[in-house]
């Protein structure tokens, strides 16, 4: 009787175990979204240059200073950026992505996202 019980109820027990494979595999069930937001930082544009909302540059280390590049081009310097800014664009070989957030063209300030 213990062996026609189980070839009946196998196909059901199989049946509810693939169904809980598919939850497993669902992408999300163990990825978390960052939840950390990039740090931005205040940015005086030089007079001249012509920065859009969503423009990516290129926060660059010269000296003892960090200068924001459009292409080849200087367009201005971040002032007083924090020191875990500095220290994560000296880790990255000098370099850094940065993208303007909020324009002001009146007071020719920016500020910018540092990834």
């Amino acid at each position: 009787m213990g062996s026609e019980w189980e070839r009946k109820r196998a196909e059901a027990y199989k049946k509810r175990l693939d169904k809980k494979l598919v939850t497993l595999g669902t992408p999300n069930l163990f990825t978390q979204e960052p939840q950390r937001a990039p740090r931005i930082a205040a940015a005086d544009i030089m007079e001249g240059a012509r920065l859009k909302n969503g423009e990516t540059l290129v926060i660059q280390k010269i000296g003892n200073k960090l200068a924001l590049m459009s292409g080849l081009k200087e367009v201005g310097q971040l002032r007083n950026p924090h020191t875990e800014i500095i220290s994560a664009v000296e880790k990255s070989f000098g370099v850094a992505k940065g993208v303007v957030k909020t324009l002001h063209e009146d007071a020719c300030v920016a500020e910018i996202s540092v990834c």
